[in-house]
């Protein structure tokens, strides 16, 4: 990824006025780590995540909440603990979502080449949740 953070941060920095205003959220896994791989990145404030998942959810979700502040927003963002919590049904839930589709967990893999398939079973979970009232 360290192209695309190099665009990012570049546009951040030369682009117009809208890409000016973008905020880049950088996470690595062990504080101090990014910089053996990416000298030119120093200057940059990456948060730390430590392999946790739940970390992941709570630093995204902190990063979000400026665009929450800054821009029209129409609900309120719930916490990292809600957040958190969805994960856990999704990641519980997955199984049955999948064999409703047809597909076996493990061709699911977000990181094994079956993104476009976990992103139709964020979908569907995700209109679960709205149905259930459980998300805006």
């Amino acid at each position: 990824m360290p192209f695309e953070l190099g665009l990012a941060i570049g546009a951040t920095r030369y682009g117009g006025v809208r890409q000016r205003r973008k905020k880049v959220l950088v996470m690595v896994r062990k504080r101090y780590l990014m910089a053996q791989f990416l000298s030119d990145a120093a200057g940059q404030d990456p948060q730390e995540h430590g392999n946790d998942p739940d970390m992941v959810i709570k630093l995204v979700r902190n990063h979000l909440r400026y665009y929450f502040d800054t821009k029209r927003r129409r609900l309120p963002l719930p916490g990292a603990r809600h957040f958190v919590a969805l994960f856990r049904e999704f990641k519980r839930d997955l199984p049955k979502l999948a064999k409703t589709a047809l597909l076996a967990p493990r061709e699911i893999n977000s990181v094994d080449g079956g993104y476009l398939d976990f992103l139709e079973m964020l979908k569907e979970f995700t209109n679960i949740m709205r149905r259930a009232g459980k998300i805006a």
